[in-house]
């Protein structure tokens, strides 16, 4: 993880080859800030239920079948 710098990402990439120098399965991810409000209400509805420790393990299997990809992309575009 780093900042958005050029200073910052350079390090990360530093580590990052050192780690394939290594043999390590490195992979360098580019992620984005979001807002709580970006996320689908289902799944900030049981994120508060597991805070609480309420959540069943039928609610699990339904979080683990929720991709937010789609949903995320489509509020970046509009």
């Amino acid at each position: 993880m780093s900042l958005d710098d050029g200073f910052s990402a350079s390090f990360v990439y530093m580590a990052y080859l050192k780690a394939k120098e290594r043999g390590l399965d490195a992979k360098l991810l580019y992620a984005r800030f979001i807002d709580e409000s970006w996320l689908p209400e289902e799944v900030k509805k049981l994120g508060e239920k597991w805070v609480d420790k309420k959540i069943s393990s039928k609610e699990i299997e339904t979080l683990k079948k929720i991709t937010i990809t789609e949903h995320m992309l489509e509020r970046w575009c509009k």
